[in-house]
């Protein structure tokens, strides 16, 4: 009878003081980043939506299906707002 208590304490020290090895997950894979046509069409798609009286959580949820990150969303917009800028000066400058 001592006999099996001792086992059974011996087994539950060890499993106690037993190191599992850490498994660290891998690092997430960026997703794949996209071109400024494809930018530009997720661009016009949202804002068909917003036309149609869409919400903030909505357009929310149309980033998060697309796979669109609002940083890398904001700093596409900011690019292309100065290539639309430097197109509206061009096309004055030159006698428009």
């Amino acid at each position: 009878m001592l006999d099996k208590i001792w086992r059974f304490l011996k087994q539950l020290i060890q499993r106690l003081f037993r190191t599992n090895p850490k498994i660290e997950p891998p690092p997430p894979q960026p997703g794949p980043t996209l071109t400024d046509a494809e930018y530009e069409a997720k661009l016009m798609e949202l804002l068909e939506e917003v036309n149609e009286g869409r919400g903030r959580g909505d357009v929310a949820e149309f980033l998060i299906a697309k796979r669109i990150k609002n940083g890398d969303l904001a700093a596409w917009l900011r690019r292309f707002g100065v290539r639309l800028l430097e197109g509206a000066q061009g096309s004055t400058a030159s006698g428009g």
